[in-house]
């Protein structure tokens, strides 16, 4: 039996007052300095294209530390304060990480032919496998980067906000190297990235999501953003002939890290 016309109307007029409400919350300034570090960061990278594999370093190092001190702990903390089953955040978080990985991982690796050079054979298969991997990556990152949005829109609190800042500064920096080396325009996946966080926050308003989901939102996140992190440094010591990156980059990396870890540390 279909709904009375003003039912339909009051629901309507309901959820445009919600969202219009919504609009004024102090998250949109959250969504919107996470889109700005984004852009930011991949106009960086096409201007400092010399330096990618330090950018790949120190974007990787970033994730790791925001993971590490930040996502994996405040997901333990709403998992035991919802109750939810201890093993259930780990496993999602394995669970989007090997999803992850098989959008990540080298694909199009061509077999060898008998009139093709050892040589070319091995580049074909190495630009096949970076632009693979580079558009794989950039579609986990949007993915990714939608789930950003819900989680803001779940709990929006200081230290998560610099934790989902500072990876949006890492996956800016990844996506760049990504896309520059597979050759792909950035604008179609730099929308998407940036607008990613926006179209979680609304689908939160539209259709909530239950308090208890917040420690696999969480897990989810991290999952992913771990496995773009071990992408960005093998990428990064690939560039270099013996797979080690220079003293200075590392340096540069940890002093990254250390600066990350106490803002964090300070935030909580």
């Amino acid at each position: 039996m279909p709904l009375p016309e003003s039912v339909t109307s009051l629901t309507s007029v309901t959820t445009l007052h919600s969202l219009l409400k919504f609009i004024e919350h102090r998250i949109w300034v959250a969504v919107g300095c996470c889109a700005m570090a984004t852009a930011s960061t991949v106009a960086l990278v096409r201007r400092a294209r010399a330096q990618a594999g330090l950018l790949l370093l120190t974007a990787s190092a970033l994730m790791l530390a925001a993971v590490l001190l930040d996502l994996a702990p405040e997901a333990w903390r709403e998992t035991v304060l919802l109750g939810v089953p201890g093993w259930l955040p780990p496993t999602v978080a394995l669970a989007s990480y090997a999803v992850v990985g098989l959008c990540t991982r080298g694909h199009g690796r061509a077999r060898p032919h008998p009139g093709h050079a050892p040589g070319r054979h091995r580049r074909l298969t190495e630009t096949a496998g970076v632009v693979s991997a580079g558009l794989g990556t950039a579609a986990a990152l949007g993915v990714h980067r939608v789930m950003e949005g819900t989680t803001l829109a779940l709990i929006l609190s200081v230290p998560v906000f610099l934790a989902l800042l500072v990876l949006s500064v890492g996956n800016g920096l990844t996506l760049g190297v990504m896309l520059q080396d597979s050759g792909q325009g950035p604008l179609p996946w730099l929308a998407l990235a940036c607008l990613g966080p926006a179209l979680g926050v609304l689908l939160s308003v539209l259709h909530p999501f239950p308090a208890v989901l917040l420690p696999s939102a969480l897990a989810v996140v991290a999952g992913i953003i771990v496995r773009h992190a071990v992408v960005g440094v093998r990428l990064a010591l690939r560039r270099h002939a013996n797979g080690r990156p220079p003293d200075w980059h590392r340096a540069t990396a940890t002093a990254a890290v250390l600066a990350t870890g106490a803002l964090l540390l300070a935030a909580h």
